[in-house]
């Protein structure tokens, strides 16, 4: 699914198209309603000498707009929410409550052909940045709302429904399954990244991860193997685009995992803890916030990160400050500047490369029901 990570898809309140253009569609629409009440009221008034072509076209145009801004969503769902096997569209627009199942059968059917022998075989959810597809089976059984019923939906489907009997967990990045090397049953409850993938992988294949490059992934086979018990993340950076926004350090001598944000964006509404009604939250600029000092939260206790410590209820609060400055400045240190590979100018979307299947503007098909 090339749009995987569009709100716009289910609907949801965290808009990347929608609301921006049901907003621009309305402003059109006020604008030309306003001009041809104006003419009419000038043409019946004979204080504007106008014919009523331009009056019908105006109203036509607003009427168009208004309507344009109503089935916009309708619109965006059918444009963008689609997939694709390699680079061929096989439903437009998707099926959402047959997209789980599909991918279920998906892996399944790798299984089945890779069984006897070694494989690697990646499987990227189309959950849970947002509640994009959640079937009717798990609609409201979480306490924490649609994002929750999504995330039980992807423990039903990591947990080996249809997955040729594998044993998952919950809350997990991966499964590993490695016949006479891994213990069976493992389950890892420390910090990793998506980066520790490559290393760990590397490894198990008798590979050598490069010496001339700082490699962010961290190799899994000790916590894996039950030969360490704490992940070799004590320091883990978050980034927006370019930007250091936030650090977490898990301080593994006390058990406890410290969140600091040094760069928050200007929620809207105030206090919502997302964007709502604008594209994405913005990473730099006039609508970010820049705290000093920065924001700390205790995420063993908190981690919903809504209570924020300050230096009157957390004792150990410039010692966690200063430790976690100094990881960053030696994180920093290992930066180098690079050629930008997505450039803010050129990274724009152009209709000529939307995809579509069948004839446009129709572009709709279907062309399987399963797993080849």
């Amino acid at each position: 699914m090339p749009f995987s990570l569009m709100g716009d898809c289910a609907h949801w309140e965290l808009s990347e198209k929608r609301v921006n253009l049901e907003q621009k569609l309305n402003f059109l629409f006020q604008v030309l309603a306003l001009v041809a009440l104006t003419l009419v009221a000038g043409k019946l008034t004979h204080l504007i000498p106008v014919s009523w072509t331009p009056v019908i076209w105006s109203a036509l145009w607003a009427v168009l707009l208004l309507a344009g801004s109503y089935f916009v969503g309708a619109l965006i769902v059918h444009a963008d929410c689609l997939l694709m096997r390699n680079h061929t569209i096989t439903e437009q627009p998707m099926r959402f409550q047959k997209t789980t199942p599909l991918i279920l059968q998906e892996v399944a059917s790798f299984l089945k052909r890779n069984k006897h022998g070694p494989f690697l075989l990646f499987v990227s959810f189309l959950h849970v940045h947002i509640p994009l597809i959640t079937m009717e089976t798990f609609l409201g059984k979480s306490l924490h709302g649609l994002y929750g019923d999504n995330v039980e939906e992807m423990d039903w489907m990591v947990g080996g429904k249809g997955m040729g009997g594998w044993e998952g967990g919950i809350r997990v990045p991966g499964i590993f399954r490695w016949p006479g090397v891994l213990p069976a049953g493992q389950v890892i409850g420390e910090p990793t990244s998506l980066m520790d993938v490559f290393p760990t992988v590397v490894q198990l294949a008798g590979g050598e991860v490069p010496q001339d490059r700082v490699i962010d992934g961290q190799d899994l086979l000790p916590l894996l193997l039950g030969t360490a018990q704490h992940s070799d993340h004590e320091f883990l950076m978050h980034y927006c685009e370019g930007f250091l926004h936030a650090a977490r350090w898990h301080q593994r001598d006390k058990g406890t995992t410290w969140k600091v944000h040094f760069v928050t964006p200007v929620f809207q509404p105030e206090g919502a803890g997302a964007c709502y009604g604008r594209k994405v939250c913005p990473c730099f600029g006039e609508k970010v916030l820049h705290h000093d000092p920065p924001l700390l939260f205790d995420l063993s206790r908190d981690p919903s990160e809504t209570h924020v410590l300050t230096p009157a209820s957390e004792p150990v609060f410039y010692q966690v400050m200063e430790r976690v400055q100094r990881a960053v400045r030696e994180h920093q240190r290992t930066l180098s500047p690079v050629p930008l590979q997505l450039d803010r100018l050129g990274n724009i979307w152009r209709p000529w490369l939307q995809p579509c299947c069948g004839p446009f503007p129709l572009c709709w098909c279907l062309r399987e029901d399963g797993p080849q």
